[in-house]
């Protein structure tokens, strides 16, 4: 999966999350809870290995999850939709070079044709996998898929449920999930894994939905805002880094780097929910500054345009900004790095205008990890 898809990908199901939960926190009785597992088979291996593969990964997946019926969970998607958390256990087919992964995390899922007994649903999930096997140079040196054993997982799945009482439905589903560090340590190739799966859900409370409802006006909003915030975040560079030098490890086997950066962004609000914004940014990145030990005079530090949209939901905000730099880090023998990059952040606003959140950034198709954010709505 593309670099900028992933990570948009991950941004807008945490912001469709968020008044599901919400909902219901203030409401329980307008919840159905629904339990759930899946067998899972894979359609083919992760990729090349050395061992090969002897068998397609094989899953179980357990799941709870909660149907919102209120105006205010509806109102979130203009749909009925299950929030809820999954645990998940696969064997990959390898047990010398991939070995088994054991995972939970969150989930949104909306319903199509839910009235009708035979109806369809599409998830989105994100979540941690625990690798038993990842890259060692010395006993993994082929699996280039995972360096570290904790990693994210993110998946979409299309699914047919099938009422078989009013408490029992049977599931058939189809799902591509990819696994991978998001670029904090390499190799980080990543792990695909499309399956398809058949399951059951059990419904302690009779599976009934209301009808459809009217969305609705919006209140006044002030449409124009700004905002202030500085990020941080660590990179590993090891020896398989490609722009590493050799001569980096000499004496370490790693090394443990922070990157730090500020920004100032203004923008306009077009509906409650959508927004364009434009920016600077700062960045001082060690990362680079580390990988450039031997050229004392090389420039590392970065300033740039930021331009793009941003989604408005409560007090959540997803960006998606395209950025310029118009101060570049030089190009040279280890390190192509480029005039543009994308930049990607979730953000929660408290009530005072204090802001925290995550984001990550690419390079075109890589990305370069996640940091963390803070900062105030002016």
């Amino acid at each position: 999966m593309h670099t900028p898809l992933r990570i948009t990908f991950i941004v807008i199901l945490l912001s469709c999350l968020t008044p599901f939960i919400s909902s219901g926190q203030t409401d329980t009785t307008l919840n159905l809870t629904q339990w759930g597992g899946s067998i899972l088979t894979g359609l083919n291996s992760p990729g090349k290995t050395n061992p090969p593969s002897s068998h397609n990964p094989f899953g179980l997946e357990l799941t709870y999850s909660r149907v919102g019926t209120s105006r205010k969970a509806w109102e979130a998607c203009n749909c009925f939709a299950k929030t809820g958390v999954y645990v998940n256990y696969y064997q990959l087919g390898n047990p010398t070079v991939l070995g088994q992964t054991a995972g939970a995390g969150i989930f949104f899922e909306p319903l199509i044709g839910y009235r009708h007994r035979l109806y369809g649903s599409v998830r989105a999930s994100l979540g941690i996998s625990y690798l038993s096997r990842y890259f060692n140079a010395e006993t993994n040196p082929t699996n280039q898929f995972v360096s570290l054993p904790v990693s994210n997982m993110i998946a979409a799945r299309a699914a047919l449920h099938y009422r078989l009482t009013p408490n029992w439905q049977s599931v058939l589903s189809v799902q591509f999930g990819h696994i991978s560090n998001g670029g904090t340590k390499q190799p980080n190739n990543g792990l695909n894994l499309p399956t398809i799966g058949i399951g059951t859900i059990y419904s302690p409370q009779p599976d009934g939905l209301p009808v459809n409802f009217i969305r609705n006006a919006p209140n006044s909003f002030n449409h124009w805002f700004a905002r202030a915030t500085a990020f941080g975040s660590i990179r590993i560079i090891s020896r398989f880094d490609p722009y590493a030098s050799k001569d980096l490890f000499k004496e370490k086997e790693q090394w443990v780097t922070k990157m730090w950066g500020a920004d100032l962004v203004g923008g306009y609000r077009l509906t409650r929910q959508h927004a364009v914004s434009v920016g600077i940014q700062y960045i001082d990145d060690r990362y680079l500054k580390t990988l450039m030990l031997s050229r004392p005079n090389f420039q590392y530090r970065q300033a740039s345009i930021l331009a793009g949209y941003e989604f408005w939901y409560g007090r959540f905000t997803v960006q998606a900004h395209y950025a310029w730099n118009f101060v570049v880090p030089a190009f040279n023998g280890y390190i192509r790095h480029y005039h543009q990059f994308q930049r990607y952040s979730l953000l929660y606003q408290l009530s005072n205008g204090f802001t925290f959140g995550v984001g990550v950034r690419a390079d075109r198709e890589t990305t370069k990890g996640f940091h963390v954010l803070t900062g105030w709505v002016l």
